[in-house]
């Protein structure tokens, strides 16, 4: 009878905090956007927690959320902004379901009950200072270009 109930034991405690030893405590997360840009990811605090180039792959702890991230394709260009939030994790349950109140704890504590969304996407926008208007800009100079022993495609 006692190694059953040791059996049991061992059994429940295996199982509490099934959020940490199922999915752990960080996550990746795909931040996609139209054009490569500089990102900034600044957690609730407003903590930065990550700086880069996007489109990219980062991994954030769970349970920090939401996290903003925002965009820059130029240091003139206007910021974009996007959220990454948290939702539930579904390995929670399984601490309710195996009694594993300890396990609880530890989840929600590390942070592991949270999943956060698997993508963000963001589309930037360029500065009209790194664009050209072809309607104002200069004409450019007319200048002779040679393609294959041709002059602007004239033989001679």
């Amino acid at each position: 009878m006692k190694v059953k109930s040791l059996a049991v034991a061992v059994t429940v405690l295996s199982l509490s905090a099934c959020c940490t030893m199922k999915d752990g405590t960080t996550q990746s997360v795909n931040i996609e956007t139209n054009a490569p840009a500089k990102y900034k990811i600044t957690n609730e605090d407003g903590d930065v927690v990550g700086e880069g180039v996007a489109p990219t792959v980062v991994s954030l702890k769970r349970g920090d959320a939401p996290y903003t991230v925002t965009l820059k394709r130029s240091d003139t260009s206007p910021e974009a902004k996007g959220t990454i939030n948290d939702n539930g994790n579904g390995w929670a349950w399984g601490n309710l379901l195996f009694g594993g109140i300890i396990g609880t704890i530890i989840d929600y504590s590390d942070g592991a009950a949270w999943d956060l969304d698997k993508v963000v996407n963001i589309p930037t926008v360029a500065s009209p200072k790194d664009t050209v208007d072809p309607l104002t800009a200069p004409p450019m100079a007319t200048v002779p270009v040679t393609i294959n022993n041709t002059v602007n495609n004239k033989q001679g």
